[in-house]
């Protein structure tokens, strides 16, 4: 791996060892039933166009995160090996299904996927992950080396077209659900029982109002931020470094990131069919619902993408 790979994989590290116990609550763009329904129900479709012949199907979540997927997986039946660049992560998913006895989590690198056999995995996994790797293309053929022939591959959750040159469907429904948004916040600061709840969390500070806009995390973590000296170095390093991002996000630009046509021809060439490539909109925690199910099917923002692997 070369200097600046090195450094790009080292950033990402340290920024996801130090967010790791904050990390679902920092991303609710992927923790909120919506997303996690949808999740849920592509992943039970990839795995059913598996057609391997081992007994005991074994999946890779690669970028396992806080475990996101492999909760998923493991509740597919497979026996699943957990990986990431993060070793609180790892830790965090032990803790968290090691009691399955179908668990093994692996330590990687984020450049290959050495000291793991050809042909080991029914299922490869990674989800929100390829614009942190430097050389994803490179994962993606790793991902077809170590899959069994009928094995299936999985990726999903990265920015596609419809993000990077928005048509007008789009640009109206960030604009709209912005502004639904903004004029709750304001609405909220208005109520009374704004403050009243405010109080009550002072002398109680896990205490939730049904009627609250934001739970008592949320506020937390937007009022902390404020008062986190990494807040302003952050700001410093943007100003420094127009391309510095906080999480270690690689190829999150209009001229740098993940390429969807690149992929699937990668696949073509190395013996996989495509079995299913679709576009979607994602659910930003926080829009409106309505609006949501309103712009779901006119623009898209994120694609998932399924292959096997040929016998």
């Amino acid at each position: 791996m070369g200097i600046r790979n090195d450094k790009q994989v080292e950033h990402n590290i340290l920024a996801h060892n130090r967010t790791y116990e904050m990390y679902e609550e920092l991303h609710g763009e992927i923790f909120n039933p919506i997303e996690q329904e949808r999740l849920r129900k592509e992943l039970q479709g990839a795995a059913n166009n598996i057609k391997t012949s081992s007994q005991q199907k074994k999946a890779l979540d690669y970028g396992c995160g806080a475990g996101n997927v492999t909760k998923y997986l493991l509740g597919l039946g497979f026996h699943t090996i957990a990986s990431d660049v993060a070793d609180k992560f790892l830790k965090v998913v032990e803790k968290r299904y090691a009691s399955t006895k179908m668990l093994a989590t692996l330590k990687i690198h984020g450049q290959d996927l050495a000291g793991i056999e050809d042909g080991y995995f029914d299922f490869v996994v990674t989800y929100s992950v390829l614009h942190h790797v430097p050389d994803y293309l490179a994962i993606v053929k790793e991902f077809m080396r170590v899959l069994k022939p009928g094995g299936v591959i999985y990726i999903d959750h990265e920015r596609n077209e419809g993000y990077w040159h928005p048509d007008n469907h789009y640009i109206e429904y960030q604009r709209l659900a912005r502004k639904e948004v903004l004029k709750k916040s304001w609405e909220r600061y208005l109520r009374l029982s704004t403050y009243v709840n405010g109080i009550r969390r002072i002398i109680n500070p896990r205490y939730q109002a049904e009627d609250d806009m934001h739970s008592w995390l949320d506020d937390h973590i937007s009022w902390k931020r404020y008062f986190k000296l990494s807040s302003y170095v952050n700001v410093t390093r943007r100003i420094i470094s127009p391309r510095y991002k906080a999480e270690g996000d690689i190829h999150v630009w209009p001229d740098d990131h993940i390429e969807w046509n690149k992929i699937e021809q990668l696949m073509t060439d190395n013996q996989c069919e495509i079995i299913l490539k679709k576009e979607y909109l994602l659910y930003a925690k926080g829009y409106p619902v309505y609006l949501y199910e309103k712009y779901k099917d006119r623009c898209s923002d994120l694609c998932v993408l399924v292959a096997r692997k040929m016998k």
